[in-house]
């Protein structure tokens, strides 16, 4: 009798604990008096507008109003400042950028701004952040920015902005903001050749339409 009695506590506790991992039914619990509590109001948050991917040129506010020496420019002319227009027009026309070719490739220079730079070697500190119709320029691997990717006879305008936190890592120096044509800001056609020494040219055709709501812009390079 007493090997069976052990044997029957045992399947007991083990039953016990069983029954004790199953999950049990829930019981709403009522307020003092019997009546259901009562379900609090659903909070409704405030909606959030997402403007863009980065700040862009256009967005209704003067330029008087912001605190920095922000600066602005036209689309670069090919045919008075060469196939390397946008970085031969920021050493121009903006007196705080100087250009240093230590390549000795006139389309990879180093921008130098404020003493910051933006140069395409990799391990050189950058300090300079430039954004293409809200698109980052500045690799993911080092920040360097590759100046001859950013096709110049499609700018439509550009903003040079100082040290200002909105666009984000390196903009520690300034920020370069490029806005491209579309069909909203460019109507027409328009062809370009250049040429030059040891069999080197080049061609680009660009065209562009608004019609009602709809607009069409293509730009080719030959």
């Amino acid at each position: 009798m007493g090997a069976k009695a052990l044997e029957l506590r045992r399947i007991c506790t083990i039953a016990g604990a069983v029954l004790a991992l199953l999950p049990a039914p829930s019981i709403a619990q009522s307020a003092p008096g019997g009546t259901a509590a009562e379900t609090p109001p659903a909070t409704t948050l405030p909606p959030v507008e997402v403007i863009a991917t980065s700040p862009l040129p256009g967005l209704g506010i003067d330029r008087d109003k912001v605190p920095s020496n922000a600066q602005s420019l036209p689309a670069p002319d090919i045919t008075t400042q060469g196939p390397t227009s946008f970085t031969t027009q920021l050493n121009q026309r903006i007196g705080s950028v100087n250009i240093e070719e230590n390549q000795g490739n006139p389309f990879q220079p180093d921008v130098l701004y404020r003493g910051f730079e933006g140069s395409p070697v990799l391990g050189t500190p950058i300090g300079i952040a430039v954004y293409q119709n809200g698109v980052r320029l500045n690799e993911p691997f080092g920040d360097n920015i590759n100046w001859d990717l950013i096709p110049n006879f499609a700018i439509n305008s550009s903003s040079i902005i100082p040290t200002n936190p909105v666009y984000g890592l390196n903009a520690l120096g300034g920020a370069f903001v490029i806005d491209m044509k579309n069909g909203f800001n460019f109507h027409g056609f328009q062809s370009d050749f250049a040429g030059g020494s040891f069999g080197q040219n080049q061609s680009t055709l660009q065209y562009g339409q608004g019609r009602q709501r709809r607009r069409l812009y293509r730009r080719q390079p030959l």
